[in-house]
């Protein structure tokens, strides 16, 4: 997937202009990387468009599953873009856009927690 698809598919799903989604992509993915080991990101960015590929990086202590709450909670500050119930409805459509382009990518960690991809306003 390229990155223009990827951004254009959170525009449309999140209903959000484009700059909004760019920025909600980025925060997504950035907690998305705190919740998956090294070798789930290495495979999650070889499917990602190579302009977003450094949001989605490992973080820097051990990777945790936390709950939608918190992955909410978390893309809410990253993002800055105003209203938490909003923005964390919207990073359903990111995760979606995710899972699109990861279709046969095998990222358990992120599988641990199904309500974090299910829907991140639950919690």
């Amino acid at each position: 997937m390229y990155y223009d698809e990827f951004i254009d598919a959170v525009t449309e799903r999140a209903e959000l202009p484009r700059d909004d989604a760019e920025l909600l992509a980025q925060a997504v993915l950035q907690t998305l990387g705190e919740m998956l080991d090294d070798g789930e990101v290495r495979k999650l960015r070889a499917r990602l468009p190579s302009a977003l590929r450094q949001d989605l990086q490992r973080a820097r202590y051990d990777a945790r599953c936390f709950d939608a709450a918190e992955f909410a909670r978390r893309v809410v500050r990253r993002s800055r873009l105003g209203a938490a119930d909003a923005v964390a409805a919207r990073a359903a459509a990111v995760l979606s856009v995710v899972r699109d382009a990861a279709a046969s990518c095998d990222v358990r960690r992120a599988q641990a927690s199904p309500d974090v991809w299910a829907s991140p306003t639950s919690g």
